[in-house]
């Protein structure tokens, strides 16, 4: 809060809504339910990529049918986190290897 100065008065807070703004993050169940959808596409073969961007477009899909319109760089690092672990235990784990 800033304080007056002799002579000039301080402009009013602004309001803060209860509920925030339009924009921002989704919640963090959000995040959560996207990862663990895209993981089990990718667990039941459903979803077999050779890049990253087709998992961070499945990312985008899942979002968008569930009313969340992301941005490609909310989810790149999350899509590359989970293309890794595909690439070095996911397909091990579906062939079965340890």
């Amino acid at each position: 809060m800033l304080l007056p100065v002799q002579g000039r008065s301080v402009p009013d807070e602004p309001e803060v809504k209860a509920q925030g703004k339009g924009g921002g993050q989704p919640p963090r169940a959000f995040w959560d339910d996207m990862i663990v959808a895209v993981a089990g596409l990718l667990l039941h073969g459903q979803l077999v990529p050779q890049r990253q961007a087709e998992v961070k477009n499945a990312m985008l899909d899942w979002a968008a049918d569930h009313g969340h319109d992301i941005s490609e760089s909310a989810v790149k690092d999350k899509a590359k986190k989970l293309f890794e672990a595909y690439q070095t235990e996911g397909r091990n784990f579906l062939k079965g290897g340890s």
